[in-house]
């Protein structure tokens, strides 16, 4: 998660505590865990500066990884189907943090990048070789990505990523920004093994006493690779009743 510079997008509460406890009272795991892409968002100390940061599109952008490098076709995401391929080439395709390069062709846009220089979450210069410097990447590197980004836009064709050409746009007007953006990820398909009522066993399958879990606590009988949105309101509201009424038959039968 480092490397990538993963943002998670659910609660703050949501810190793993509940499954860290059931670890410790020796609850079973499954083989495997999954953690499914959202997408991805701009930097959070920028947003929380100026909301107007969110607003911000990535598409017609270029984005570069850690070493000043594209990692992929900036316009992947653009739709909700495919929500989660951009964020899939940051983490395939390079160390965080990732950076998005603007010009200052637009005027409502680069007033919103202004307003994060002075507190140094937005990079800025007046030459791409100066950008470079403020971003703390490779100068060759960047200037080298820069001019053959230029040069794809210019022809409107990307042999290097088939960016489509609608979103192919020369970045030439000085000064330039560059924005962080983060991949993130919404939920989790794992968890700790459990009955069908939601009583926690051992890796022998024997039940724990006392101890019960829904959600994602333990949802990893329900999913393959990919976290279905909306589908777990029902299933966690399903398994949590189970689960309350496994609870309260056992204490009954004390």
């Amino acid at each position: 998660m480092h490397r990538a510079g993963l943002i998670p997008t659910s609660a703050v509460s949501h810190t793993g505590d509940g499954f860290l406890m059931a670890l410790a009272a020796g609850a079973g795991t499954f083989d495997s865990f999954a953690t499914p892409l959202f997408g991805t968002t701009v930097d959070p100390a920028f947003a929380a500066i100026n909301p107007a940061a969110g607003s911000l599109s990535i598409y017609g952008q270029l984005g570069v990884n850690a070493d000043g490098m594209r990692f992929g076709n900036e316009a992947a995401s653009a739709g909700w189907d495919t929500m989660d391929y951009t964020a899939s080439d940051m983490i395939q395709n390079g160390i965080a943090p990732f950076w998005y390069i603007y010009d200052s062709s637009d005027a409502a846009v680069a007033e919103i990048l202004e307003s994060g220089v002075a507190d140094d979450v937005v990079a800025r210069g007046e030459t791409i070789e100066e950008l470079a410097l403020d971003m703390h990447v490779y100068t060759a590197a960047l200037k080298s990505t820069f001019d053959a980004y230029n040069e794809a836009a210019a022809a409107g064709t990307d042999a290097a990523f088939n960016k489509p050409a609608a979103f192919l746009t020369a970045l030439t007007k000085a000064p330039f920004y560059a924005v962080k953006v983060y991949p993130t990820t919404f939920g989790s398909a794992g968890g700790v093994t459990t009955t069908e009522q939601g009583r926690v066993t051992r890796q022998d399958g024997s039940v724990i006493p006392g101890l019960y879990a829904a959600g994602e606590m333990s949802n990893r009988y329900f999913y393959n690779e990919n976290y279905i949105l909306a589908a777990s309101l029902s299933l966690y509201s399903t398994m949590g009743h189970r689960a309350g009424a496994a609870a309260a038959e056992d204490a009954m039968a004390k």
